[in-house]
C-alpha cells in the first residue's frame, strides 16, 4: 500500500518543498513550521525507498522531530516504529532515523539519500563538513538545513552558499508572520515584550551581527547589492585565505566605480573546494567578459 499523508502546507512550506535544488537552507522564525516541513521531507524520501536522517543538536532536542514522525507514521499499519533505535522502517525498504550530533563521530558509516539538520545554527560545523556531507556522496543525496539564526555563525555561511553555487544551493528567509496559522497578535505581543535584537533574530529570522551594538543597521547601509559584471568595466579581486578556524574572504572591486561588487566569506572548507570557489568567482567576473 503506498504511503499517503493528507497535508496542507502553507505557501512558504510548499515553496521550499517544490524546489529542486540539492541543498536547501531555511532560516525561519519561531513557530513558522520548519519542523513539520523537515519531517514530511524525511517521510517522503523514506516512503520511496530512500534513507533519511533527522539530525538534531542533542538527544533531548531530537524529540522535536521524533514526536511528529511517530505520530504521523503510526497511522500506517505497514510502517514499523522502532522506539529504542529511534528508527522508522517503511514497506518500500526506506527508513527515517533520528540522530543526535552531540558525539558526531557516531554518525559515521551509512550512505544517505537525505539529511535534515534541525536547529542547524546550534550544531557544530564539523557535523556537516566532516560527517554528513561525505555520507551523501555515493548516492548524491540532498540536505535540508533548518534553523532560526544564531548570530552570523556557520549557518549564515551556509545561507550564503546560494550566492556562490546557485545551481545546487537555494536559501530562504521567512519571518514567523509568514505562517498564516499564527495569530498576528501573538507576534505583536512578542515584539513588545522582548528586545529588538532577540525579536529580529527569533521572529524575523534575521542574522544579527552582535547583540547590544551601539550602532544599528550597519550591514544594511554599508553593503552594496549583489552586482553583475559589466562589459565596459574592469575588475580586480583579492583573496585572504584562512589558515585555521578564521574566515577566508574573497572580494571583487570595480576599478571604474571604486566600489565593492562581490564579497564571499566562509570557513572550514577543504582546499579543493576553496580552489573551486576562487575559480568560479574568476570565471564570473573575468572570463565572462572575454
Amino acid at each position: 500500500m503506498p504511503f499517503q499523508i493528507n497535508v496542507a502546507p502553507h505557501p512558504g512550506q510548499d515553496e521550499v518543498h517544490q524546489d529542486t535544488h540539492r541543498f536547501k537552507v531555511l532560516a525561519a522564525g519561531r513557530r513558522w513550521g520548519k519542523t513539520r516541513l523537515g519531517v514530511l521531507e524525511c517521510i517522503g524520501k523514506a516512503s520511496s525507498g530512500g534513507i533519511a536522517w533527522w539530525v538534531a543538536p542533542s538527544y533531548k532536542t531530537s524529540e522535536a522531530g521524533w514526536r511528529p514522525l511517530t505520530q504521523i507514521c503510526a497511522r500506517h499499519p505497514a510502517v514499523r516504529v522502532l522506539k529504542a533505535e529511534k528508527t522508522i522502517l517503511f514497506p518500500s525498504g526506506g527508513l527515517v532515523a533520528v540522530r543526535s550530533s552531540e558525539v558526531f563521530d557516531n554518525l559515521r558509516g551509512e550512505g544517505l539519500d537525505l539529511v535534515v539538520l534541525d536547529e542547524c545554527a546550534f550544531q557544530k560545523p564539523e557535523v556537516w563538513t566532516e560527517v554528513l556531507r561525505p555520507a551523501l556522496a555515493d548516492k548524491k543525496g540532498s540536505a535540508l538545513f533548518i534553523s532560526t539564526p544564531n548570530r552570523c555563525n556557520w549557518f549564515y555561511d551556509l545561507f550564503n552558499q546560494s550566492l556562490i553555487h546557485p545551481q545546487t544551493w537555494r536559501s530562504w528567509q521567512f519571518p514567523t508572520a509568514s505562517n498564516p496559522f499564527i495569530d498576528p497578535s501573538e507576534i505583536d505581543l512578542a515584539r513588545r515584550s522582548t528586545t529588538d535584537e532577540i525579536f529580529r533574530q527569533e521572529y524575523l529570522a534575521e542574522f544579527i551581527q552582535e547583540y547590544g551594538s551601539v550602532f544599528r543597521n550597519i550591514e544594511a547601509v554599508s553593503t552594496l547589492p549583489q552586482d553583475l559584471p559589466k562589459m565596459d568595466h574592469h575588475y580586480i579581486a583579492a583573496v585572504d585565505v584562512a589558515t585555521a578556524s578564521d574566515y577566508t574572504v574573497i572580494t571583487v572591486l570595480d576599478l571604474n566605480t571604486k566600489e565593492q561588487v562581490h564579497l564571499s566569506r566562509f570557513n572550514r572548507v577543504d582546499y579543493p573546494e576553496l580552489e573551486a570557489r576562487i575559480a568560479q568567482i574568476y570565471r564570473d567576473w573575468f572570463l565572462n567578459l572575454i
